[in-house]
């Protein structure tokens, strides 16, 4: 049995170097789970009449939404709730535009019905698709600056600050907070995981692994 006395001189993120600061952005990058950081861009498409229902930020990232309505009362909406320099605003106002040209086109009989609804129908489907689509591009563009904005160094340099994390010289995290990062860490896979499916918990849990992460925190908790 021996004991091992481990000394080290902790810095301030303002202390370290250009280099090391990008190290400890880094960390923060990696561990840190910024929770409900959508919220305000799902209110925002919710108030308009558009239901998110599934994002993607990374390499393939996506927006996958529908109406919670119709597509035209979701363009009044947005006329209604969007300034006009808003990309949604532009896209809402050439949708209505289009959607008045096919109505007032389509061909009418000497009693003022229309020759062939359901053909106006599909042209008017076919619009409503397209709408969906660049709004759903539109959201996305949100969603991706949103999370540019919160991974900024500016963010993360004033998160850092307010939390007072120390780091080692060359802008690792300082020894006396791994514990409490590990437990940060495992939490965030617990978060993650709840995302899965049902069926993917319970095949994640039956292989054990659910059970060696819970013990894992109780594990660093108590250290």
């Amino acid at each position: 049995m021996r004991t091992v006395t481990d000394t080290y001189t902790a810095y301030t993120f303002d202390e370290l170097t250009d280099k090391a600061k990008d190290v400890a952005r880094e960390w923060f990058r990696e561990v840190y789970q910024w929770e409900d950081w959508y919220d305000c861009v799902y209110e925002d498409a919710k108030n308009i009449g558009l239901k998110i229902k599934e994002f993607d930020v990374d390499r393939g990232a996506y927006v996958k939404a529908s109406f919670l309505a119709s597509a035209e009362e979701t363009a009044h909406k947005i006329e209604k709730e969007h300034g006009e320099s808003c990309e949604t605003f532009k896209d809402a106002k050439e949708y209505l535009k289009q959607r008045d040209e096919i109505v007032d086109t389509a061909p009418k009989t000497q009693d003022g019905e229309f020759e062939n609804e359901y053909e106006l129908d599909q042209k008017l489907d076919d619009l409503d698709s397209e709408f969906l689509k660049t709004l759903q591009e539109d959201y996305r563009s949100m969603l991706q600056k949103e999370w540019d904005w919160i991974n900024s160094n500016e963010i993360i340099d004033e998160n850092i600050r307010i939390n007072e994390y120390e780091f080692l010289e060359n802008g690792k995290i300082a020894y006396e907070d791994l514990t409490a990062e590990l437990v940060r860490e495992v939490k965030s896979m617990l978060f993650y995981i709840d995302t899965f499916s049902e069926e993917s918990k319970r095949n994640f849990r039956a292989g054990g692994n659910g059970s060696a992460i819970e013990a894992l925190i109780r594990r660093a908790e108590g250290l």
